[in-house]
């Protein structure tokens, strides 16, 4: 018996002693990785132990351009900036201003919910773990330059997308109300808490929750975006209404720092910001999930997993019998990835500037296999596969629905008779205007298309920016004659959205 024993114990020892990224390995890989995807450049930080073991800077900022990435280079990051609000609150509570399980309205009076049943009922905790059942309507705050305030005002024009805490309904506008939530306990603004509570105290000198406020010299990466299968600069977005959902820009630097705190569960460099058990509660299953996720690609396959749930601003898994907590984070011409194994003590971000991209999380899952001496997966390589393969089903899907457009139709009436203001509660204006022979779609500053005929009455806009693909638009013809709205399908809604005319001025 004593042998098997003593066998394990060795293995276990040698596994632990190599179990750590080799800088010069990770190089090749992350260089083979940019190639293959066409990522023009990432950054990486990753933490074991209270230690920065790598902050540092691979491929360049622009596409075609020579100036590098380095580990001080700003990326957008998305979501994971839910990390950070969710902290936040954490501090607010640590000081008695507000508790996970206080109804919204007793901080936001005016906050509504479609139904007033659940809008007696929902907590900060339904907030910041996206079970509140309503569809997520992007949209809303991508498309408009809405306040935050106006923004949460319009949750009572939301859609259930699945029942009142039973499954998944990733809501970025919850996040925004959260911040404006953190605003009225505290007097101070979401941006202003972020700042004072986590980024001075922490030192992150380059990370900025408003793009005002960026750094004032180059070392900002340039957002890209992948457009009829080229590489392609795009414009920075304008994130300022988003706020508490996704407007942070941090560095590979800064998120260690980040890291660190965490892993250290709300301390760092001998100081403490916030209580361990606040920080515990962060990483505490609050909703599970039924494969759901936010993920570019499926990556059950390439990590299986025996549960995963989500918490208070981060996804939960298991991986090889230890808790993972995750979430990525995706703007304009931005992806990025964050990772943390608290038992382990293992950190690890991955910030790119290529919008939609797996890789971020696919290069954080392949550090954390070294790190824990798990299998040796070609991460990369598996999901360049599956990204393929979901490229070829939209493929197939478009072939499907040309093959099913009628030919030699025309609309119903002159294409000025479709031009016009067409509202909804929810999203507000849509204009249809005549542009030379055609008709252009806008909603808001922020969304236009031009809108091509497809058939009869359907007409499909192109969206621009390029990223947010097609939708139909099929109008409406009143008994009288006359166009009086139509129906488009918005991403991530569950039924079309009718939009009426609307001629006041």
């Amino acid at each position: 018996m004593r042998q098997p024993v003593l066998a394990a114990i060795l293995f276990a020892l040698t596994s632990a002693a190599s179990a750590q990224v080799v800088p010069e390995r990770l190089e090749r890989y992350v260089t083979n990785a940019l190639n293959a995807w066409g990522v023009p450049g990432v950054a990486i930080a990753i933490v074991r132990n209270d230690s920065v073991v790598l902050t540092r800077g691979y491929g360049v900022r622009t596409v075609g351009g020579l100036d590098p990435i380095t580990e001080t280079t700003v990326f957008g990051i998305g979501s994971i900036t839910k990390s950070f609000t969710a902290t936040v609150l954490a501090m607010l509570a640590d000081s008695g201003l507000v508790a996970w399980d206080d109804p919204v309205t007793r901080h936001l009076p005016g906050f509504r919910m479609p139904d007033p049943w659940t809008t007696d009922l929902v907590t900060v905790r339904d907030l910041l773990a996206h079970r509140t059942g309503l569809a997520g309507s992007d949209f809303v705050w991508y498309a408009s330059r809405h306040s935050r305030a106006e923004l949460t005002r319009r949750i009572r024009f939301m859609r259930p997308l699945v029942p009142f805490r039973t499954g998944l309904s990733y809501n970025n506008v919850m996040y925004v109300a959260a911040g404006e939530l953190a605003q009225a306990v505290s007097g101070q603004s979401w941006d202003d808490l972020v700042t004072q509570r986590i980024l001075t105290p922490l030192r992150m000198t380059r990370t900025s929750t408003r793009a005002a406020d960026l750094p004032a010299d180059d070392d900002i990466a340039t957002p890209h975006a992948r457009i009829r299968d080229t590489i392609r600069t795009i414009d920075r977005p304008a994130l300022e209404n988003l706020g508490a959902a996704g407007a942070l820009g941090s560095t590979a630097t800064d998120v260690a720092r980040w890291l660190r705190f965490l892993l250290g569960r709300g301390r760092i460099d001998s100081q403490r910001f916030a209580s361990a058990g606040r920080i515990a509660e962060l990483f505490t299953p609050q909703l599970m999930l039924a494969g759901e996720g936010t993920s570019p690609i499926d990556t059950a396959a390439i990590r299986p997993t025996h549960f995963e749930a989500y918490g208070l601003g981060w996804f939960l898994k298991d991986y090889h019998g230890r808790l993972v907590a995750e979430h990525e984070g995706n703007v304009d011409g931005m992806s990025a990835a964050i990772a943390l194994i608290p038992e382990a003590r293992i950190g690890v971000a991955v910030l790119s500037n290529l919008h939609n991209t797996a890789l971020p999380g696919l290069l954080a899952d392949w550090i954390i296999d070294r790190e824990l001496g798990a299998p040796d997966l070609d991460r990369s390589a598996i999901g360049l596969r599956r990204t393929a393969a979901r490229r070829d089903g939209l493929t197939s899907r478009e072939s499907r629905l040309l093959g099913s457009r009628r030919p030699n139709t025309s609309p119903s009436l002159p294409l000025d008779a479709y031009a016009g203001v067409y509202r909804d509660s929810l999203y507000g204006d849509l204009t249809v205007s005549r542009v030379g022979d055609g008709l252009v779609a806008r909603l808001g500053p922020g969304l236009s298309g031009s809108l091509e005929h497809w058939h009869h009455d359907i007409f499909r806009a192109h969206w621009s920016p390029a990223m947010w693909g097609s939708a139909f638009l099929t109008f409406r013809l009143s008994p009288t004659g006359r166009i009086d709205g139509f129906e488009i399908e918005l991403g991530g809604e569950p039924a079309p959205f009718t939009f009426r005319r609307d001629d006041r001025p």
